[in-house]
């Protein structure tokens, strides 16, 4: 036996009621656009605030390694690239060569360190 489905039954409203509806409904149409500008503008300062600190995380790690501090922890490559920090200056302990590495062309993943011991050879 096929069960039927359930189906809504809308009651007509009187003539008062619609115009509330259609008031309510003109509202919350409103609100909700004001409400979606609103979320727009509390992401893209957010990304702002982020974008700072990961800046700043990554000035402050330089600043560690200049005064002969601790490598790790480092910038995640990912938050290194978001602020703007994409040219790396490696050297290399055998032969001393230095070179500079564009961390957007760098194959691993996103979420790891820039300085990473997992990465180097030894």
């Amino acid at each position: 036996m096929a069960s039927i489905s359930p189906r809504a039954i809308q009651m007509p409203l009187s003539g008062g009621d619609r115009k509330h509806f259609a008031r309510e409904l003109r509202r919350v149409e409103s609100l909700h656009a004001e409400l979606v500008k609103r979320v727009d503008a509390a992401y893209a300062a957010a990304k702002d605030q982020l974008r700072l600190a990961h800046r700043l995380e990554c000035e402050e790690w330089n600043a560690r390694l200049f005064l002969g501090g601790d490598e790790a922890p480092s910038p995640a490559l990912a938050d290194a690239i978001d602020a703007g920090a994409t040219l790396l200056k490696v050297k290399c302990n055998a032969c001393r060569a230095t070179r500079r590495v564009d961390l957007t062309h760098v194959i691993w993943p996103r979420t790891y360190q820039v300085l990473s011991r997992a990465h180097h050879s030894t």
